[in-house]
Formats: structure tokens, sequence, C-alpha cells
């Protein structure tokens, strides 16, 4: 099982690199409605990185998941330098990164993830599998759940 694994981890860090390659060379005319690039600062090194992602539009901001965890690299990229640019299509905005913790925000969030029909909202539905129906005490109970993170990324300027 752990080299299915590392052939898997491996398929999938090559199809990131991948596609943050292709996406500001045209790809995000066929993708650009559905993921963007978020750029970080590394923890450590203070380094750029680039992870694509799915994202749920929400009124100004934009919705995104850790669907791997709460400690994947950007996740604790986040935490460490909440400032990030966000590559979307052709725009480059500068935003604040937050972790949704309050009850109320999350409910919400979780509302306008299950009542979307992007992939980022599809992916998410079969992520939090309670989503199905979006109905309120499925939404409650789902979160209640502190290791389910919901980013919200809040744009500040276009350059």
């Amino acid at each position: 099982m752990r080299t299915w694994y590392q052939t898997v981890k491996a398929l999938a860090q090559l199809w990131s690199r991948l596609f943050t390659w292709m996406y500001p060379r045209g790809l995000w005319l066929l993708a650009g409605h559905a993921y963007l690039l978020l750029e970080t600062r590394g923890r450590h090194t203070g380094r750029c990185r680039v992870t694509p992602l799915g994202y749920v539009p929400w009124a100004k901001n934009l919705i995104v998941q850790p669907l791997h965890g709460k400690n994947s690299d950007w996740v604790l990229n986040i935490k460490a330098h909440p400032e990030v640019t966000v590559i979307l299509g052709r725009k480059r905005l500068r935003a604040t990164v937050r972790v949704l913790d309050n009850d109320s925000d999350r409910r919400e969030a979780l509302a306008v993830i299950s009542s979307s029909w992007t992939i980022s909202g599809l992916t998410a539905r079969k992520h939090f599998s309670l989503l199905g129906t979006g109905r309120s005490e499925r939404l409650e109970s789902v979160s209640q759940e502190g290791d389910r993170l919901i980013i919200l990324v809040e744009p500040r300027q276009v350059r």
C-alpha cells in the first residue's frame, strides 16, 4: 500500500505542477470559472508557493477548502502568512485569507457551498457527504466538525 500511495502522491504533484504551468498560458479559459491559483509564502523558506484550488464564489469573497486536511502545506502556509495573491483568470488579486471558525459564518458558507454547481461545490458536497440536501439540521452537524476547514479569501485590490 505504501508504493500505491507514493505513486498517487507523485502523480498528484505532477498534475499540480502541470496545471500551475498551463493555467496562465490559456488553461484559465477552460478552467477559469472553476479553479484559481493561490500564491502563498512558504512558512519556513518564505518563497512563493503556488497551489491550484477549486473555489466557490460568495458575495465578493471566495471559499476554498483543503480537501486533503488541515495539515496541507498550503493551509499551514496561510496560517503563518495570511496575505496571499489570487490568480483568477487574467486577474491578480491581493487578498487576506482566514479560516471560518464562527458557527454562523460556517453554516452560511456551507449553505452557499451546498447550493453551488461549480466543480468545487460538487466536490465539497461529496467531501462533506452530509451536505447532499442542504437541510439546516445537516448543515448544523457538519458545521460543528472542527477538522473540516472552510477558508475565506477576501480580495482587496486588482493589480
